[in-house]
């Protein structure tokens, strides 16, 4: 055999390989002569050794698993109280662990559910959740929560709970390939630990978990502490499922791109719950839950109030805070981009959604992270439809604007201000605002800054019409007061401003 030390001196990775030919090597010739072995004084132990029962099985058999999912799919609390097999009890075992890890992580005493209790009986608490950990990352890596029942009873518990390395892709691509062809248990194993860690005796409620271990509880729940973040009452559906397909929005270079939800920084798995039919139907099944319908059809969901209040008390005010982004940032989401008149909403939605988006930006402290995602979406508000929400939408958006955003932000808040004041009649108002932000010679660095600072120019030129039309009307007045004209009055006095403003 060839000298490895000098590879193994230069740390050369390439040559681990070799080094573990060699190991093993030694390790068979030691194992054949028992007299050199005990003259050597180091061991040579594969540090997979421990997991090479589970490389060694070649299939799996789900019969007994599926017999037991039939058996208490629709009973839960006799999966824990049933008389049964060693199959059973260890199952019960494995489930017991994770939700002893769940309840130690918000509660310091009460780790223990009395469903679970029996289950545990002179085992050491602490291995114990170690071990429920441990099984949450297994099953991650395996594809769902489910996998906890159908891991394979051959492989000793021991070999799962401490030495099975979560980097040994080689035992996990294994266990996946056996475990192809496993039922879906997720549901069900979701169902059991959300009745354990569903315990009024807890001070804090197993939801302050659910932006860490979603995958453990219900999915319906995230819908839940959604629909209290946006304020418990009549939240669309639709606004829900914004997040099934990818939004377009304005870039810092001025093009139009799509961008996923999960890119806009939703997890992963709450788009996964707001883009399953399924999962939000069982929502509005839901006993905290009540359905209505607006003017146009869609579904609005609500809480109620006993349920908000309950919900509400159990939960961190970090929990609160960051369902609270959530919300905002689905809002900003759901919101089609400005200028592109694409998209309109019908109004019901449109005054059902604009409630929530101005209930929260008018409460909540902004994050700074989410408050140009926030302006632009208040900008979609000003473009169109009731005046009282473009007034509303112009002004929240005024108080959020910084003298550091970039140019795009400042020009459409100004542009949209303008307009708004000249609805209102404050012509000469909406001329000084823009005249103000022109003056100001801020850099226009893409092409959508040049073409806002020529829509700048238009609604500037449109005020003076609209001010000369205005003239115009009182000139024909007094023409037709003071010397009868009463045929083409108000052409007369719109030629008379027109010749007016050319002698300036």
């Amino acid at each position: 055999m060839a000298c490895l030390c000098k590879q193994i001196d230069n740390a050369d990775k390439v040559s681990a390989s070799s080094l573990n030919k060699h190991l093993e090597a030694i390790r068979a010739i030691l194992g054949r002569n028992k007299a050199l072995a005990k003259e050597v004084r180091y061991q040579i132990i594969p540090s997979n050794q421990r997991t090479a029962k589970i490389l060694s099985l070649h299939s799996i058999t789900f019969t007994k698993i599926s017999a037991l999912h039939t058996r208490f799919e629709n009973d839960t609390k006799g999966f824990w109280t049933a008389e049964g097999d060693g199959l059973l009890q260890e199952l019960r075992r494995r489930i017991a662990c994770v939700t002893i890890f769940l309840r130690s992580k918000i509660n310091d005493d009460a780790w223990i559910a009395e469903d679970v209790a029996d289950v545990v009986k002179g085992r050491t608490l602490s291995e114990l959740r170690y071990a429920g950990s441990k099984y949450i990352k297994i099953a991650r890596r395996l594809g769902g929560v489910g996998s906890v029942l159908w891991l394979p009873l051959e492989v000793p518990a021991s070999t799962y709970e401490r030495y099975l390395n979560m980097e040994d892709n080689e035992a996990f691509d294994h266990l996946q390939g056996i475990g192809a062809e496993a039922p879906d248990l997720t549901l069900f194993v979701q169902r059991l630990i959300t009745e354990q860690l569903n315990d009024p005796s807890l001070t804090l409620s197993y939801r302050n978990l659910l932006s860490d271990y979603s995958d453990c509880f219900l999915p319906s729940d995230q819908g839940l502490l959604l629909i209290l973040a946006l304020g418990g009452s009549n939240v669309p559906v639709d606004l829900l499922k914004t997040v099934k397909i990818p939004m377009r929005r304005w870039t810092d270079g001025g093009e139009i791109q799509s961008i996923a939800a999960t890119d806009f920084g939703f997890s992963s798995d709450l788009v996964g719950v707001l883009s399953n039919d399924e999962v939000l139907s069982q929502l509005g099944q839901r006993p905290e839950v009540t359905q209505q319908t607006l003017e146009d059809g869609t579904i609005t969901l609500s809480l109620h109030p006993q349920a908000q209040q309950d919900i509400s008390e159990r939960l961190s005010p970090q929990t609160i805070e960051d369902w609270a982004t959530t919300a905002l940032r689905l809002l900003c989401f759901a919101c089609p981009p400005c200028y592109e008149g694409k998209v309109n909403w019908p109004l019901p939605l449109k005054k059902a959604i604009w409630s929530l988006f101005d209930s929260l930006t008018s409460q909540k402290r902004i994050p700074s992270s989410l408050r140009t995602a926030i302006i632009e979406a208040l900008l979609f508000f000003c473009e169109r439809d009731l005046f009282t929400i473009r007034l509303a939408a112009i002004t929240r958006a005024k108080s959020l604007l910084r003298k550091n955003m970039s140019f795009y932000y400042q020009a459409s808040v100004t542009l949209f201000d303008s307009i708004i004041s000249g609805k209102d009649g404050s012509y000469e108002r909406s001329d000084a605002i823009i005249n103000e932000f022109l003056n100001a010679e801020m850099e226009v660095t893409t092409r959508s800054d040049n073409a806002l600072k020529g829509r700048l120019h238009i609604s500037s030129i449109e005020n003076k019409i609209h001010r000369h039309e205005t003239i115009a009307g009182c000139c024909g007045e007094v023409l037709s007061f003071h010397w009868g004209f009463q045929d083409n009055a108000s052409e007369f006095g719109t030629a008379f401003v027109a010749e007016f403003h050319y002698a300036d």
